[in-house]
């Protein structure tokens, strides 16, 4: 039933109450309810005792009023929670603050830097963290170290050049003073053979002179050796030393735009020097092609001198002797075999 019968009730009542109490005969999940407290609250808080009476499976359930949930508790449990999330955020603002941003403001001038230049730590050194604030200054001492040594080598760098020139126009001066000695002797040589012997020793130091000339000139731009342009002047050079006999001397060139270091250029230039004297002196007004075409690799290329004044002769073999030890030398200076064509009248 919904309403307890008023002789349970009036038995059920203590004697001698001064609480408001609830309570209710259970059996099973079914109740019979006594006595109800009136005017509860939804944040009225109870206390229930289940006792059993030892008849029929019957108990006994009564509750009673609790301390009630005030204000001041609300505030107590809430008030944990409060402090946490005040202290998560005092502690992301300190740490994005005084620890994120600067190391962020830092990485950013580190990433922006240019060797040559100091490296700006104004912003980071008006944070309170002393760490932070040493590694920028390390980093702006690390960059000044920089900076210094960069303009230590820059001014190596202009030293050394101009040490370079120097030297350069020393050789060069002492290669014209040895090239004017020979013509001054050339002229006095009492017979044609010395005068001959003098401008053959002058062509070979020409040659030394230009592939000098033409290697301080690609150095300044650190390229190499431009075989065309030194051998386009060394011919020149042969061509204006060449004895009177010689006036009808021809030398073409057909030479690929390679670039070589100074070594290579100066046999190179020796052994085509060597090659055109060697078929001047088989045929004063010989006809001579030099060329210059990639080889079997593309790190290699083929040396080639041709003349009709180079075919199979007496007059070959003879001069043979004395220019092909000079020849043969060189080529291997080169790392390469020398080969004579006797039938076409090349060496290669």
């Amino acid at each position: 039933a919904d309403v307890s019968p008023p002789f349970l009730e009036r038995i059920g009542r203590p004697s001698n109450q001064t609480l408001e109490f609830n309570s209710a005969l259970m059996l099973g999940q079914d109740a019979l309810l006594l006595e109800s407290i009136d005017d509860e609250a939804p944040l009225d808080r109870l206390e229930t005792m289940r006792t059993d009476l030892g008849v029929a499976g019957l108990a006994l359930r009564t509750s009673i009023r609790s301390a009630p949930i005030t204000s001041s508790l609300i505030i107590a449990l809430l008030l944990p929670l409060l402090m946490w999330a005040a202290a998560a955020g005092i502690g992301w603002f300190v740490v994005d603050r005084l620890l994120i941003r600067p190391l962020r403001q830092l990485r950013a001038a580190v990433a922006a830097f240019t060797p040559g230049e100091v490296i700006d730590t104004g912003t980071v050194r008006t944070i309170p963290a002393q760490e932070i604030r040493e590694l920028g200054d390390t980093f702006q001492v690390i960059s000044r170290t920089v900076a210094a040594h960069e303009a230590g080598l820059a001014a190596g760098l202009v030293r050394q050049t101009k040490l370079t020139r120097e030297v350069h126009h020393r050789v060069k001066n002492n290669l014209q003073v040895i090239s004017s000695l020979i013509n001054f002797h050339a002229r006095s040589a009492r017979s044609a053979d010395a005068t001959e012997a003098y401008s053959s020793i002058q062509r070979r130091v020409d040659a030394l002179a230009v592939v000098h000339r033409n290697h301080f000139a690609e150095l300044e731009e650190n390229r190499g050796l431009n075989m065309r342009t030194m051998l386009g002047e060394l011919s020149a050079n042969i061509r204006a030393t060449a004895p009177d006999r010689s006036h009808g001397l021809g030398i073409t060139l057909d030479v690929a735009p390679f670039l070589v270091n100074q070594d290579v250029a100066v046999a190179v230039a020796f052994l085509a020097t060597e090659t055109i004297e060697l078929a001047m002196t088989c045929d004063p007004s010989a006809q001579i092609r030099v060329s210059i075409q990639p080889g079997a690799t593309p790190d290699r290329a083929v040396l080639r001198v041709v003349s009709r004044a180079l075919i199979e002769s007496d007059a070959l073999r003879e001069a043979a002797t004395r220019y092909g030890r000079v020849m043969e030398g060189l080529s291997r200076q080169l790392r390469s075999a020398l080969h004579h064509d006797p039938l076409v009248g090349a060496y290669e």
